[in-house]
């Protein structure tokens, strides 16, 4: 039995690193269509180049709309462009809505791990 759910383990790690290889082979096609139908449903995309070129758009958002708070739901995307401190150093309210990444929050600690922040 247990030899028979290795070569299961293994074949789904092997779809599962091609599925992942073949999106990448497309993700310019990807999402071009994906901008076209949040497009088409009214939403904006904006494209940003690097970290710095995203820092400068949410800045811009944040000041045309004069936002001074911000809720955070579960996901760590923020943490690539370090949105808490960009926030901070804006006067912006960064609150955190999921419990384990509000308590980091609290004690000024970044997150341990993607699925479980709190987890030290």
């Amino acid at each position: 039995m247990t030899n028979g759910l290795i070569l299961a383990f293994d074949l789904v790690k092997s779809r599962a690193a091609y599925i992942r290889a073949a999106t990448l082979d497309r993700l310019d096609e990807y999402l071009l269509q994906f901008e076209e139908k949040f497009s088409a449903q009214r939403g904006k995309v904006i494209w940003a180049e690097g970290k710095s070129d995203a820092r400068q758009e949410i800045l811009s958002i944040l000041h045309n709309h004069q936002i001074r708070q911000v809720a955070k739901s579960q996901a760590n995307t923020h943490e690539e462009v370090e949105l808490a401190e960009l926030l901070a150093h804006a006067s912006v309210n960064f609150v955190e809505t999921e419990l384990g990444s509000y308590l980091l929050q609290s004690d000024q600690q970044k997150p341990y791990h993607m699925l479980d922040p709190i987890l030290h």
